[in-house]
């Protein structure tokens, strides 16, 4: 299962909006307003999936992060950084 390049999009928006906070061109509120999407931009994102066993959460897991992390037979809780 392959996701859309949507973390190379993630990564290009990064990289271009760091270039432009840290050329010095943009007006103030700008700069503050770009600082503050480019930390929610890499601030780990936390998910919480929770049900009944056999309900599909390490599919669920597996759909969101477009590859496959999870087995369909987990039997235990697990945690994953990711990203």
């Amino acid at each position: 299962m392959n996701a859309p390049n949507t973390l190379n999009t993630t990564d290009d928006i990064i990289h271009r909006l760091r270039d432009e906070l840290t050329s010095g061109a943009l007006p103030r509120s700008a700069t503050e307003r770009g600082e503050r999407i480019l930390e929610r931009l890499t601030s780990p994102v936390r998910v919480v999936l929770l049900g009944l066993p056999d309900a599909g959460k390490a599919s669920l897991l597996n759909a969101i992060v477009g590859k496959d992390l999870t087995s369909d037979d987990c039997q235990t809780t697990i945690e994953f950084t990711y990203g």
